[in-house]
């Protein structure tokens, strides 16, 4: 069982589907991969597409409320996800590469786990 609200992390991860199956040019066949890794205190899904991949000069936006490459999308999907995520006391990131394809990663902490309290240092 990992923290987070149930319905706004199924709905993040649908969206992230979505966006993976959209992301794939017309005249290519979609492959989706999910993919869950957990570990002493995290789970973490990895949703891989062979999409266009996001170019250098947007990536630091993806996650910016209001953008949007896609027309009439209202580039709130990406926003309301990062914002879920870090709510439940996660992470969420992206690793692409042009015309090969992107992977979105969401780590959701495991629950049970004690964390460190807000304010409180942690070494790892």
């Amino acid at each position: 069982m990992a923290v987070g609200d149930r319905q706004l992390i199924g709905r993040i991860l649908t969206n992230l589907l979505i966006n993976a199956i959209q992301s794939v040019p017309p005249d290519r066949k979609p492959v989706i991969d999910v993919k869950l890794y957990t570990n002493s205190d995290a789970v973490q899904i990895e949703i891989h597409d062979n999409g266009a991949g996001i170019p250098e000069a947007i990536q630091s936006k993806v996650f910016l409320p209001n953008f949007s490459t896609k027309r009439g999308g209202s580039g709130l999907g990406l926003a309301i996800a990062k914002r879920g995520v870090e709510h439940a006391g996660g992470t969420i990131w992206f690793e692409t590469t042009e015309e090969v394809g992107t992977s979105f990663f969401v780590s959701l902490p495991l629950a049970g786990v004690p964390g460190p309290l807000v304010g409180e240092s942690v070494t790892y």
